[in-house]
């Protein structure tokens, strides 16, 4: 199994989506962009619900305000969902997540540290935003020092790809991306 399509710059997956951005990125993006992350995120997101109904923090406009001559002008900060996401034009991705799901396919198609990190954020930023009614950057900052501390505990990040393999990924292809988590060659 290849999916080896690169991005070819299109710009379509940023014309079409609102992309979300979890505390990480948006410590990142603020950063890469010299302003302070409250600023970061009153002038570019807004607060949204995913698929799942969970809160979330997504830019307000279509397309993403990064996006300048069909390239990310803050690739080396862009969002965690940007790194992890397949390209939505290729038909055998297309095919895939149809059939097995865009979580076994984000599995199959990046490092384990990539869905680590994805993974852990999304979840971290989930229970922040449950827990706080807008971004304010001091609690964001404790939430962001304790998700960076949780990515470095390798029993805590074991459990949670555990955990997520069994719940969302493909049966048929569980065994694969475990293998892969582990180090095993698959």
């Amino acid at each position: 199994m290849d999916f080896s399509h690169k991005c070819d710059r299109c710009g379509d997956c940023c014309r079409t989506q609102k992309i979300p951005f979890n505390i990480l990125d948006i410590f990142s993006a603020s950063a890469h962009l010299s302003i302070k992350p409250c600023d970061f995120t009153v002038t570019y997101l807004e607060l949204g619900k995913d698929k799942d109904g969970e809160k979330v923090y997504l830019v307000k406009d279509k397309p993403c305000p990064f996006l300048k001559d069909n390239q990310c002008s803050i690739e080396t900060a862009k969002p965690t969902a940007c790194k992890t996401a397949p390209c939505p034009k290729n038909e055998e991705y297309a095919h895939f997540i149809k059939k097995y799901g865009l979580v076994t396919l984000q599995f199959l198609e990046n490092s384990p540290d990539d869905m680590i990190r994805h993974f852990l954020n999304v979840e971290s930023t989930g229970d922040y935003l449950s827990s706080h009614k807008k971004f304010n950057e001091k609690s964001a900052l404790k939430n962001k020092e304790k998700t960076e501390k949780e990515l470095h505990d390798i029993k805590q990040v074991a459990r949670l790809l555990e955990n997520i393999v069994m719940i969302a990924a493909h049966p048929e292809y569980r065994a694969i991306i475990t293998a892969k988590i582990r180090g095993d060659s698959a």
